[in-house]
């Protein structure tokens, strides 16, 4: 099986203007570790 999401509409869309890609990052692992 293969799990995938994706989309801007999972974060705020000022993390992604402001390049702030470590906030990003971290909100994905949690995201992620929902599933473990």
């Amino acid at each position: 099986n293969v799990m995938c999401v994706g989309g801007t509409w999972m974060i705020d869309n000022a993390w992604v203007k402001n390049g702030d890609w470590g906030r990003i990052q971290e909100a994905t692992a949690q995201a992620l570790a929902l599933f473990d």
